[in-house]
């Protein structure tokens, strides 16, 4: 198993938050949002 660590700067966290006052999520529900469909994106790339 790989660890894959994704590293956002700050402005990048501001912009959701920005994002969830116009979709009524949380930042971290947004945060989350963009992470998944980052794996679900990625799915297949490291299997080992």
């Amino acid at each position: 198993m790989r660890t894959i660590t994704i590293s956002l700067p700050p402005e990048a966290y501001a912009s959701y938050q920005e994002l969830s006052q116009a979709t009524g999520e949380t930042p971290e529900e947004a945060m989350s949002r963009l992470l998944e469909e980052f794996l679900r994106l990625t799915a297949g790339l490291y299997q080992e």
